[in-house]
């Protein structure tokens, strides 16, 4: 279920980030296994929220002088 085919399409990202995404946000087997198809892309949809948020503040700080 936590592919990339999966992931790409929910988050649109590509690359080494979605490598490093699906690394950090891997869901555990009991809820990759008991969870509904809704929770479960909703959970791959807010995870994905979260990293962009982290990934341009990471970006943010790399670029001030």
């Amino acid at each position: 279920r936590f592919n990339k085919t999966t992931v790409k399409r929910i988050t649109r990202l590509e690359g080494a980030e979605l490598d490093e995404f699906m690394a950090l946000y891997k869901p555990d087997f009991d809820f990759t296994q008991n969870a509904s198809t809704v929770d479960f892309y909703q959970y791959i949809l807010n995870a994905s929220y979260q990293y962009k948020k982290d990934l341009l503040i990471r970006k943010n700080k790399t670029e001030q002088p």
